[in-house]
């Protein structure tokens, strides 16, 4: 304005310069404000341009190529790409052609913080070859750099083999940004690093000492001292010396190696002294890092006071928290103390204040190991400094709840979680309150889907269904989007749960499909699953069909899953089990699950020929069978009367091919020898588990002896072997302190039972209440036996029994009353038999022969008595052959 008050005309040079003058300098947002700071300038900045151009078009001052350029370049340098693009095509539609220079502003802009868009930096690229332009090594150089900022190396790669296919000559430049990617992110890659280190000599291009120590980080980041060191060794052969960064990066090898090399780090750190270059903190953390992880505290002390000592910079947050992380990694009470003695003496002793980072890198070390009750008194110490757990914090913690190998806590994962959506909404209604703020980003805590993934997963694992249904109905109400993963843990957490429902599976199959989420293979092999414990071999086969509609392909889980659900199913359907393990070699994916679930199905059923051909066919397949394919083969001789000389032969077997057996197999040798008769060589069967293998007998081991007791008989008083079970019940509590479980508990009151000590049976019926196991249908009907067992048989007993499962919501079954009937017959009520058997008719029980029988003996015992009591024992004996006929359809 003053120039042209003085009569002077602002020329094109003058315009550029201002419109030049435009540019706002992008940087890392770390908040809010800062992030609605550079919003405004960059606006301001549009602005600006925009003012500039049509001062010059009402001045009648030519926009050319280096007007068009310099504007460009500003806006995109200012992180406004749009404006940017618009500018592009103003300037075509004016008749000027792009140039490489124009573009590339462009395409640094896709390289800028904040603003990384690799996509878009190929696309401009991709412009300029349409455009007929021919891109060159500076092009190349700046969508590499976008490739490599976005930690997408194998694009980046691809970049640079297309320049070498054009014959373009890459510069240092690009071989900068290529080696530094290598080292950056989360999987650094040391073979590829040294792969452009080659090129970059074969163009003639000599790496100096930066470039170097970015490969030798490259190896350090994977713990490969040898590495590292065989590239310092060619460093000095090319007569460049190391410096701070190489030594640094050595020792940050030895703490990120496997197994930490505490030594070796010292040897650099002191090698650094030798040759005049004193360590800095990079260095000295690193040497803390690699004691400490190695779990040499003391050790890691030591160095933390020769820093206080020779350095002028005190230890800091990183020296502490490698400290901290390696005591909470130890898991036991003096680590922990020592973990909160290092929080104290890092402010006390070296006025070093934890900060947010401190306490997350300590979180991160607790949701690994799923230690809560630590990760709680971390928080308070939090709360005790004034410092708020943010977005970080909270996600460790929700991981802790659903630690790996850790039992889950879902409650508290939801406490964290609404913790997060209480500050969440709290945090929107101030900035809504907030005139002066109406841009402010409300999302810092809001939960995302990661997070309600976590705390559904944590329910599913803990088989809590419901519970995880409730916080997807959370998820949808606050707008989160479920994805793929959150239905595959909820259709997941159907199949293990102790009622697995297929049925609930389903819908929220159907649900997943409402919402337009694209189910994959694992959806399907858990809808599959579902089916697969229930033995519900239509509906697998169903799930399959719905899974080659939408146009996925079975794979081996699949398969194996369908042949298995064949095995489960009741009984064994040995013809399906074939058609799937047929349809699988068929598609290449038989894969030993597949054949074990076969040969399981054709066992279970009893066709042990079937089951060995089946072997046989796999080993021919070039598949070795394993420990689960002998185990099946080995159950399957525990059924029924139990095949004790074939069950040995295949654990023979088994350790010709070098196969140990494991528990399991073990349970069913004694299974097998047990329920053939041979309790003696289950017992010493026993033995050999636990001295010779170094395996614990569990619960199921002394189960399947017990259960064996009460169907063999002590030869000299033809009745269940009571003495011999109470030592196996002895030898599992008091000997081995093994809790037993509801089956343990019904094998051994079956055998007082049919010993007839109802004393006792009712004894157990208390302990087990005492324990807090809920009495099944088993037991009770174990129970009303034990009433007609008894020397003077207790119907009234057996009718209480039967009164107490109806009150518990349990439903008798035909032998449940049988046994009561049995009962009422042997104390001559034959009255109450009568009224039980009309009992069973009116809730739809058929009698069967044991009922027949039961009644027919009665009606015989009867006849002695009198007329009376032999005409309605003969009167119950026609009622159960008239309603047994009926029920066959009118048979014989």
């Amino acid at each position: 304005e003053e120039m042209e008050g003085a009569g002077v005309k602002p020329s094109k040079i003058t315009f550029t310069i201002l419109i030049n003058g435009c540019v706002v300098k992008q940087t890392r947002q770390t908040d809010t404000q800062q992030q609605q700071q550079q919003q405004q300038q960059q606006q301001n900045c549009s602005s600006c341009v925009k003012r500039y151009l049509r001062a010059m078009k009402t001045r009648g001052i030519e926009l050319d190529l280096a007007v068009f350029g310099s504007a460009i370049n500003t806006l995109a340098k200012s992180g406004d790409l749009n404006q940017a693009e618009l500018l592009l095509e103003s300037m075509e539609k004016s008749g000027l052609t792009p140039d490489e220079i124009t573009y590339g502003s462009l395409i640094h802009a896709c390289s800028l913080p904040g603003k990384l868009n690799k996509k878009r930096a190929k696309r401009y690229l991709e412009a300029m070859k349409e455009r007929g332009l021919h891109p060159g090594v500076f092009a190349y150089s700046l969508v590499i750099d976008a490739f490599v900022k976005s930690s997408d190396l194998d694009g980046a790669d691809k970049l640079f083999e297309e320049m070498k296919t054009n014959q373009i000559k890459p510069d240092r430049l690009i071989f900068t940004h290529l080696i530094h990617a290598c080292a950056r992110g989360l999987y650094p890659d040391p073979k590829r690093a040294r792969r452009y280190l080659k090129h970059m000599q074969q163009y003639g291009i000599n790496p100096n000492v930066m470039l170097l120590n970015s490969v030798i980080n490259s190896h350090a980041q994977c713990g490969d001292v040898d590495g590292a060191e065989e590239l310092v060794n060619e460093m000095e052969q090319q007569g460049l010396v190391p410096d701070k960064v190489t030594f640094g990066s050595m020792i940050h090898a030895c703490a990120n190696a496997k197994h930490p090399n505490p030594k070796r780090a010292i040897q650099f750190l002191r090698k650094m002294k030798q040759r005049n270059i004193e360590p800095n903190l990079v260095a000295y953390n690193a040497a803390v890092n690699a004691h400490a992880r190695s779990g040499d505290l003391d050790g890691a002390d030591m160095l933390v006071k020769e820093m206080g000592k020779t350095m002028a910079t005190n230890p800091d947050q990183v020296t502490f928290s490698s400290l901290i992380n390696a005591c909470l990694d130890q898991k036991d009470t003096s680590s922990t103390n020592r973990a909160f003695r290092y929080l104290t003496e890092m402010t006390e002793k070296w006025n070093v204040e934890p900060n947010i980072i401190t306490f997350n890198s300590a979180f991160k070390v607790l949701s690994k190991s799923g230690n809560l009750e630590l990760a709680d008194h971390l928080l308070k110490e939090m709360e005790s400094r004034n410092i708020g757990p943010d977005i970080a914090s909270y996600t460790f913690l929700l991981n802790t709840c659903n630690a790996p190998k850790a039992r889950p806590k879902p409650h508290r994962a939801r406490a964290f979680l609404n913790s997060m959506r209480d500050e969440w909404r709290q945090q929107r209604q101030n900035n809504n309150n907030n005139k002066n703020n109406n841009n402010n980003n409300n999302s810092a805590l809001r939960p995302n889907t990661g997070h309600y993934n976590t705390v559904i997963g944590a329910y599913c694992k803990a088989g809590d269904v419901a519970g995880a249904e409730l916080i997807l109905k959370d998820m949808i109400s606050d707008k989160v989007m479920p994805d793929v993963f959150t239905f595959n843990s909820l259709i997941h957490a159907c199949t293990h749960t102790s009622r697995p429902s297929p049925k609930l599976a389903f819908r929220f199959f159907e649900t997943m499909q409402e919402m337009q989420l694209k189910p994959n293979s694992v959806t399907f092999n858990a809808l599959i699953n579902a089916h697969a414990k229930l033995g519900q071999v239509d509906g697998a086969e169903r799930a399959l069909d719905e899974m080659k509609q939408n146009g996925i392909q079975p794979d081996s889980i699949t398969y194996g899953s369908l042949v298995h659900t064949c095995a489960s199913a009741n009984p064994p359907d040995v013809a399906r089990a074939r058609k799937f393990l047929d349809l699988a070699k068929e598609q290449k994916q038989a894969g030993l699950r597949t054949w074990n679930a076969a040969i399981d199905a054709f066992a279970k059923f009893g066709d042990m020929q079937g089951a060995e051909q089946l072997l046989k066919e796999m080993e021919k397949e070039g598949l070795e069978p394993d420990i689960v394919t002998f185990s099946s083969l080995i159950n399957a001789c525990g059924n029924e009367r139990g095949d004790s000389t074939r069950a040995l032969r295949y654990l023979e077997l088994m350790k010709e091919r070098g196969l140990k057996p494991n528990a399991y197999t073990f349970n069913c040798m004694v299974d097998a020898l047990a329920k053939s008769g041979d309790l003696d060589g289950a017992e010493r069967l026993l033995l050999e588990m636990e001295e010779q293998s170094g395996l614990q007998a569990n619960v199921v081991t002394f189960t399947s002896l017990i259960h064996a007791c009460a169907n063999s008989h002590n030869v000299a008083k033809h009745r269940p072997d009571a003495e011999r079970a109470l030592k196996y019940w002895e030898m599992m509590v008091k000997d081995r302190k093994i809790k037993p479980d509801i089956r343990t508990f019904n094998s051994l009151i079956d055998v007082y039972a049919k010993f007839g000590d109802l004393d006792r049976a009712e004894n157990l019926l208390d302990e087990m209440q005492t324990v807090g196991i809920e009495a099944d249908v088993f037991t009770f009907n174990h129970l009303i036996n034990a009433c007609a067992n008894t020397y003077k048989p207790n119907p009234n007993r057996a009718r209480e029994f039967l009164n107490a499962m109806k009150d518990r919501g349990l439903e008798p079954r035909v032998v449940t009353y049988n046994s009561a009937i049995n009962a009422y017959t042997k104390a001559g009520d034959l009255n109450g038999a009568q009224n039980l058997l009309l009992e069973m008719g009116e809730i739809g029980l058929e009698p069967d022969e044991v009922t027949i029988s039961t009644l027919e003996t009665a009606s015989r015992e009867a006849a002695a008595e009198g007329i009376g009591a032999s005409s309605l024992a003969a009167w119950l004996a026609r009622r159960v052959h008239t309603q047994v006929n009926k029920a066959a359809g009118g048979g014989s």
